[in-house]
């Protein structure tokens, strides 16, 4: 019995220091972040890719909207291998001047492509206005050119220049992102 007597004797500061009033928790340390927030550094929000069946005048009043503002226009084909080789720079541009320049894609294939385009769209993250043309032949004849690919720059007035390798020496989309920055700067 002693020996228990013992134990708690000795256990019973420890046993009680547990016991009466218990400290409140400090306060929480201030936030601090050794990081800092900037645009490049927020995730950007994807918007969904559609692809819209569309008449010449459907597209006209769309490009119409955007009056006061460059509107880049890229009409390709889900068939046409430079037309998908080169669509990137279209996104490219999109991404690179979101506040200043307008893009959108008007496909040229059949109706019956309609889901191979869209796929297409999904897969280059082609988040802007995208048609498929109802009568192809009328968009060719609306620009007056024989096919793709081809883009045309609308500057912020409406007025259309067209880049097609209907022109002699072809064009390529640095050509077009010079003329581009050139309508910019006015």
């Amino acid at each position: 019995m002693k020996s228990l007597l013992a134990i708690l004797a000795l256990c019973l500061p420890i046993l009680l220091s547990g016991c009466g009033r218990v400290a409140p928790p400090p306060p929480p340390a201030p936030y601090t972040s050794s990081t800092s927030i900037t645009p490049d550094s927020v995730k950007k929000v994807s918007k969904p890719i559609e692809l819209k069946v569309a008449t010449v005048a459907d597209y006209v009043e769309s490009v119409k909207a955007q009056k006061g503002k460059v509107v880049v226009v890229d009409f390709w084909a889900t068939w046409c291998i430079p037309c998908r080789k080169n669509f990137h720079h279209l996104v490219e541009m999109h991404d690179k001047y979101p506040n200043d320049v307008v893009c959108m894609s008007v496909t040229v294939d059949d109706l019956k492509q309609k889901d191979a385009a869209l796929k297409f769209l999904k897969d280059e993250k082609a988040e802007f206005t995208n048609i498929i043309a109802e009568d192809k032949n009328k968009f060719y004849d609306h620009h007056n050119f024989n096919g793709v690919p081809t883009v045309i720059v609308y500057d912020q007035a409406g007025n259309a220049r067209k880049f097609n390798n209907d022109d002699t020496d072809g064009f390529t989309y640095e050509d077009v992102e010079k003329h581009v920055k050139t309508l910019l700067k006015k």
